[in-house]
């Protein structure tokens, strides 16, 4: 006789699924030391010839194989002697907030998929410049849930949140532009200041001040290198109205201030404005 099983779920933010950018670009020579970033990213090549650099160990690109780079992941990328014809990439970036699980920095190359080779080859061959109608989107959604669900198991590990926390990580995300206090954040789960404060720390690791700092931080690095907006309009977004002040924090966390950041994201992909 069949057994009912039932499985528990993680929670899954995916919900909160954002395409940064999806982008066709044909790639000429190149050499980029640090592509560290805040967002995933997934990637796909027509041909071999690209490679990446992770940990020291120089990886190559196969043909026709996604590749998924979580956040936070630094390495470096690059094509020392193009082939004839070139090599085409098919990029995705997007962004899942992790609020009770993280990926584990890394490269994944994974198996062949027929439905994700499917929609990588047509986009490949759509015109350059040619926007996607909302069919087309969902595919590429689709995509990348193929691919995340074809992430080994060991590349996430969950974090265990109590549902308070949970939502004050949530809450802080969603208004990252707004003045927000450990008391009002302490108000809105129903907890004193002095109990969230200590309860956040423990079970995220950091206090919630500078969690959300990160959290501005990582938005405007996703701003800087995928809008055209003033880096005074992206501070006053990520809830930082003070130029200075943004400047310092945003240096100590990427290593670089962020006009300077922006030259080399937008640089990073020949022919496009893209990261």
């Amino acid at each position: 006789m069949a057994k009912n099983t039932r499985f528990r779920m993680m929670r899954l933010p995916l919900s909160h699924l954002e395409i940064i950018c999806c982008s066709v670009d044909p790639l000429g020579p190149w050499d980029h030391p640090d592509l560290a970033a805040p967002y995933w990213r997934l990637y796909y090549h027509d041909r071999r010839g690209a490679y990446v650099v992770w940990r020291r160990r120089r990886i190559g690109l196969p043909a026709r194989r996604a590749v998924v780079i979580p956040p936070y992941t630094s390495f470096a990328s690059g094509i020392a002697n193009p082939p004839a014809p070139v090599v085409t990439q098919l990029f995705v970036h997007f962004i899942i907030p992790q609020f009770q699980w993280h990926a584990e920095p890394g490269v994944y190359v994974l198996k062949s998929m027929r439905q994700f080779d499917e929609i990588a080859a047509d986009l490949i061959s759509r015109t350059a410049g040619s926007d996607l109608d909302p069919g087309e989107g969902f595919r590429v959604i689709g995509a990348v849930m193929q691919s995340l669900a074809r992430m080994p198991a060991d590349a996430f590990h969950r974090r265990v949140l109590d549902d308070r926390i949970r939502r004050a990580v949530e809450l802080m995300t969603e208004n990252a532009g707004a003045p927000v206090d450990n008391a009002t954040l302490a108000a809105s789960v129903q907890m004193s200041t002095r109990t969230f404060t200590r309860a956040f720390a423990r079970q995220v690791g950091t206090s919630p001040h500078r969690h959300l700092m990160k959290i501005r931080l990582d938005r405007a690095a996703v701003l800087l290198g995928h809008s055209d907006e003033t880096i005074e309009r992206i501070a006053e977004e990520c809830g930082v109205n003070e130029r200075s002040y943004f400047t310092r924090a945003f240096t100590k966390m990427w290593g670089a201030p962020p006009a300077a950041f922006r030259k080399a994201t937008l640089r990073r992909w020949p022919g496009s404005t893209q990261a």
